[in-house]
């Protein structure tokens, strides 16, 4: 007789309970002791604010910040649209940016930085050239290298890192994506299995 309501206490217990992130900043951080930029993604909230990969964070809202942690927990606790002041140090020069949240969803994500670069006879010759691959990414899988120039992807022509976001908005995560690259004076086909956007 004892048993049963033993046994419906311990079915009925509360599972502790984590409210889930619904902020996003539009960063990823680099391994280490500081709260150094990987990676800023196009269009995200922290690219409109103006933050740039190799700043470092070292305060939101007045409150210092020591490791990934400290801005997951802050993250928690906002929503979209919630503006954040954030202290970042920049070629040791400490400067404040505004920034308003977004909506955190599941955005495609290939994974490279991209710098529109001169080739010669003005900006009208100007190529879109990856600079940065990120470790582990879905490009760095499929096989695009630093330095390649990107020509189109999906048969449409990427001119600016706006219009890779855009691109990118209209698939979805998984999805298959082919992006044509000049790569030493010769045009490749790189099929790319798109993943989910990390970060914060």
């Amino acid at each position: 007789m004892s048993l049963v309501p033993l046994l419906l206490v311990c079915s009925f217990a509360p599972a502790p309970f984590t409210r889930p992130i619904d902020a996003y900043l539009g960063v990823d951080l680099a391994p280490g002791k500081e709260m150094k930029i990987a990676a800023v993604f196009a269009a995200s909230p922290a690219e409109k604010a103006g933050l740039r990969r190799s700043d470092v964070i070292v305060a939101i809202d007045g409150k210092k910040v020591q490791a990934p942690a400290n801005l997951e927990a802050l993250l928690r606790k906002k929503r979209p649209g919630h503006p954040l002041v954030l202290s970042v140090r920049r070629a040791n020069v400490e400067q404040t940016l505004q920034v308003r949240l977004a909506p955190r969803n599941p955005v495609p994500y290939l994974g490279v930085s991209l710098l529109l670069l001169e080739t010669g006879g003005g900006r009208g010759n100007a190529r879109l050239t990856i600079n940065v691959v990120a470790d582990r990414s879905p490009a760095s899988d499929a096989g695009l290298r630093v330095n390649d120039i990107v020509l189109n992807i999906d048969a449409a022509r990427v001119s600016d890192t706006t219009a890779l976001a855009t691109l990118l908005k209209k698939k979805k995560v998984g999805d298959m994506v082919t992006v044509v690259v000049l790569r030493d004076n010769r045009n490749m086909q790189v099929k790319v299995k798109l993943g989910a956007r990390p970060g914060y």
